[in-house]
């Protein structure tokens, strides 16, 4: 396509498209390797633009494919038209006497075939074309799985028409809104290690009770950190500076390897009362800890899924991985559940209600009372810091303040405007510096004290059909449940709660059941 990285250049500035150096040797290597391009970076910032300037620099076309979810081979390569296939064996008369596998055999040609962008690009003669596989971020390994098929061989293989190979190669340009992430190629396995130790035993006729110890230990587990990460420079006056990165001619790097370590450590009591007496009931009660190296999630944003505790993908200070140890996302102290269903003893089929009459009976017969009250401690918090104090070392990155006290109120301190000692955390000073010394997960948010209770009638209609009228109440004594308290150090709302559950809910509800 082009001569030199001179006359590529001179023909995109032709083309009112603007390169740096950089790039254009990228660009210029790809098209003599015959190798693909990707192009990554945030939506809007030119990756498609320069496919179609490299097109018209090289006076040939695009054959764009959009990737989105849920993309198929039809959508790409195409599909055999089948309307045209019947209108062409309609023409055929009906005493025809010719060869049918030469037909078969023409049905299955291209001429019946509706070319999609990938199929196109390959059957390209005189000139190779540019094949734009935009937002190849979107698609799934299976459809990935195709792409390197074409991309290794430059043939595509298709049921019934066979293999189709690439007349001209062409220029391909991958697209992805998402940074893609490198990992260890030496990459240990992971590996999780469990153990446990119980005893049960029953206290009395249909009551047993259940006291076990269960953990587990992982080992190798995923992380990311930056190994390109800037330099931290101090000043004369005791802030810092960003200096060069270790791979002066990249970004940020994201380097996925399987070095966390977790555990979690646990008592669990349980007592059930087996069905009796119209009465079934469990009682379960756990106390234990999980402790990580790192968030439980490798997300592409720096928050991830599920409530913002302050545990970020990326570790502050990627020099030293310890600091990030402490209580895992999801860790809760303490938890205590409890469900039953009981039979209420009244009605005609009931032991109370032998000598009731029957419209008594129609009245107070076949309920039932159910329910499930969950009472657990708060999820562990970690202050954050950010703006202008906080040296900029990268994205996916969060620092901390410094911890100057205890961060804990005593339980009768705690409002919904201070959930924690909110001076208990200092800006690093003089600001900006990189890392503040508060760790993770050394505080906690509100806990949780929810009552779901149900009762339902039983109105029987035949020996096969019956009605069920339900009533059910969620968080049935209207207990606030209240989420995390903000954990920005810098934001005017830091330390108090901003958001709660779902107020009292009742419900009524009517089944039919044949």
């Amino acid at each position: 396509m082009f001569s030199s990285v001179r006359e590529l250049a001179d023909k995109l500035l032709a083309s009112r498209y603007l390169v740096d150096e950089t790039i254009l040797s990228v660009i210029y290597l790809a098209v003599k390797m015959g190798r693909p391009l990707l192009i990554e970076g945030p939506p809007g910032c030119g990756k498609t633009e320069l496919a179609y300037a490299v097109a018209r620099t090289a006076e040939t076309h695009v054959e764009r494919l959009q990737c989105y979810v849920g993309i198929n081979e039809d959508k790409a390569i195409g599909k055999f038209d089948e309307s045209l296939q019947k209108l062409f064996l309609e023409t055929r008369t009906a005493d025809f006497s010719g060869d049918w596998e030469a037909v078969r055999q023409e049905l299955h040609s291209l001429e019946f075939f509706t070319k999609g962008p990938l199929l196109r690009a390959l059957l390209y003669e005189e000139k190779p074309c540019v094949l734009l596989v935009d937002e190849i971020d979107k698609v799934d390994q299976e459809f990935e799985a195709l792409l390197l098929e074409l991309l290794s061989d430059w043939q595509l293989s298709i049921p019934k028409l066979g293999t189709v190979r690439a007349k001209t190669v062409p220029f391909v340009v991958l697209t992805s809104n998402e940074e893609r992430r490198i990992g260890d190629q030496k990459q240990r396995s992971p590996y999780v290690q469990q153990f446990n130790f119980g005893i049960q035993r029953e206290l009395m006729r249909d009551v047993l009770v259940d006291v076990a110890y269960v953990g587990n230990k992982g080992t190798k587990l995923p992380g990311l950190r930056n190994i390109n990460a800037p330099v931290v420079i101090p000043r004369l006056n005791g802030s810092q500076s960003a200096g060069p990165r270790p791979y002066s001619s990249f970004g940020d790097i994201q380097y996925a390897e399987n070095r966390e370590l977790s555990s979690y450590h646990s008592l669990q009591v349980s007592m059930e009362k087996r069905f009796s007496s119209g009465l079934s009931a469990l009682a379960s009660y756990t106390w234990g800890k999980a402790l990580g190296d790192g968030a439980d999630h490798l997300s592409t944003s720096p928050v991830g899924p599920g409530i913002d505790t302050g545990v970020y993908s990326v570790p502050q200070n990627p020099g030293n991985l310890k600091a990030e140890r402490g209580p895992a996302e999801f860790d809760i102290a303490h938890r205590l559940v409890v469900s039953y269903i009981y039979e209420l003893p009244w009605g005609r089929t009931k032991r109370w209600g032998q000598s009731w009459r029957q419209a008594a009976n129609l009245l107070l017969g076949d309920w039932q009372a159910a329910g499930i009250h969950v009472v657990q401690g708060g999820l562990p918090l970690t202050a954050t810091l950010s703006g202008n104090t906080v040296l900029n070392l990268g994205s996916d990155r969060v620092s901390r303040p410094n911890l100057v006290g205890n961060p804990e109120l005593p339980g009768s301190q705690r409002t919904v405007e201070r959930w924690f000692n909110t001076g208990a955390f200092t800006v690093p000073n003089p600001a900006p510096q990189a890392f503040g010394n508060a760790g993770v997960g050394i505080m906690r948010g509100p806990g949780m004290a929810n009552f779901d209770f149900s009762i339902a009638k039983k109105f029987t209609v035949d020996e096969n059909r019956y009605f069920q009228f339900r009533t059910e109440l969620f968080n049935a004594f209207n207990h606030p449940m209240f989420g995390p308290p903000d954990i920005r150090r810098e934001a005017s709302t830091f330390g108090r709660i901003l958001s709660a559950s779902n107020a009292r809910i009742i419900q009524f509800g009517l089944k039919l059941y044949f």
